[in-house]
């Protein structure tokens, strides 16, 4: 679980309750909480045997 909080004027990400970055704007900390939680997709790919 990812939670952002804004503290002493910084935004910190949370990681599982545990601190994982801290940035100056919020943009930076959704964009990481964002990378943080994205999980990439699996490509399909088409085995064919001649």
């Amino acid at each position: 679980m990812v939670k952002t909080k804004e503290e002493n004027g910084q935004f910190v990400v949370y990681v599982r309750g545990a601190v994982a970055a801290s940035f100056l704007t919020k943009s930076e900390a959704e964009s990481f909480a964002v990378k943080q939680t994205h999980y990439p997709s699996q490509e399909e790919t088409l085995i064919t045997y001649n």
